[in-house]
């Protein structure tokens, strides 16, 4: 039944009794099969493809109904789950510590997996450093607590640095084997080094917009040979498209598929999607104000399950806004970056 739904997938949509109009519009936009609106909803559609709200819900309807034709309504949908059960696999999801403890407290003992988290914030806020953090703290062994998984590190901004890397390991792997001799688990302090921190830390720079679309293309075949991934970071996703897309349908449809990569593929492999995000300035034109908002837009702000906006004041005292967290309010988080 796998080929089945490969098929019904890539389906091309002239097959499908669209209307000429809206067919147009939406290979126009380079949605040609099936498989492109797995995850688009009217307004998205709207915006990558020019339809009015009303073109959009006929068109998606009208994809849903073949789709249900095309397969039975389990295979279709998966098995379906009690809302015990969503709860149960909610509380067993692993976490990925970012050793600030009230951070960790408010997410429920860290940065979950299965779920995309974004951290907004200036430059200089400390978003690539949380980002090197976790890529060393993926890597904990399990008797301690930790996930004892490996890394995916995408870099659109050079900010990656390596000696940066080698110093947060060897402070980790010093209070980790100050941890595991506490709990009497010193056979596993030889396991947990910097050698294998950086062996598990895969990285990758993109220059552009195509070569990030590239690679994020190629993160579930990437998965699916490396089972010991539990984190894939994206350092910034903003830059490759602030000045290198002019073609702002375009922008829309390259946004749109990689926030459809990055649910699935975060859904479907169980590993934290971690990804930041730059600040632009958003003007009220009611109260001719101005303010600082993450940017790529309000779309794009819908895809992350946690958004955690980073930022410095003027003593340069840190503080970290729990801006979308599920079942928590909104709150001020002091940290440090030691």
């Amino acid at each position: 039944m796998e080929h089945s739904d490969e098929i019904s997938q890539d389906r091309v949509i002239t097959t499908l009794p669209l209307n000429p109009t809206v067919m147009g519009k939406l290979l126009c936009a380079g949605l040609n099969t099936v498989s492109c609106f797995t995850s688009l909803d009217p307004s998205t559609l709207n915006l990558c493809a020019g339809l009015s709200l009303k073109e959009a819900e006929e068109a998606l309807a009208i994809l849903c109904r073949d789709q249900r034709e095309s397969s039975h309504e389990s295979e279709q949908f998966g098995t379906i789950k009690s809302a015990l059960d969503l709860h149960l696999e909610n509380q067993n999801n692993e976490h990925i510590v970012t050793f600030c403890e009230t951070l960790d407290s408010m997410l429920d003992g860290g940065i979950p997996l299965g779920a995309v988290t974004e951290f907004c914030g200036a430059p200089g806020t400390g978003k690539t450093q949380f980002c090197l953090q976790l890529a060393v703290n993926v890597c904990i062994p399990r008797c301690i607590g930790g996930t004892e998984g490996e890394t995916i590190y995408i870099d659109t901004v050079g900010s990656f640095v390596v000696d940066r890397v080698v110093d947060i390991a060897r402070s980790t792997v010093s209070h980790c084997n100050q941890v595991s001799v506490s709990q009497e688990h010193e056979q596993n302090q030889c396991d947990f080094t910097v050698e294998k921190i950086l062996e598990g830390l895969h990285y990758y720079r993109c220059h552009d917009y195509k070569e990030l679309m590239a690679i994020t293309l190629l993160l579930q075949e990437m998965l699916s040979e490396n089972k010991k991934v539990k984190l894939v970071v994206l350092d910034n996703v903003a830059s490759p498209f602030s000045q290198k897309v002019e073609d702002m349908n375009l922008r829309r449809l390259l946004l749109s598929t990689l926030a459809k990569t990055l649910l699935k593929t975060a859904a479907e492999f169980n590993v934290a999607l971690v990804l930041t995000n730059q600040m632009t300035t958003k003007i009220l034109p009611r109260e001719g104000d101005s303010h600082q908002v993450p940017a790529l837009g309000d779309t794009w702000a819908h895809i992350h399950t946690n958004k955690v906006v980073l930022s410095v004041d003027c003593h340069g005292d840190r503080s970290a806004l729990l801006y979308k967290v599920p079942n928590k309010k909104e709150m001020h988080l002091p940290f440090e970056i030691n």
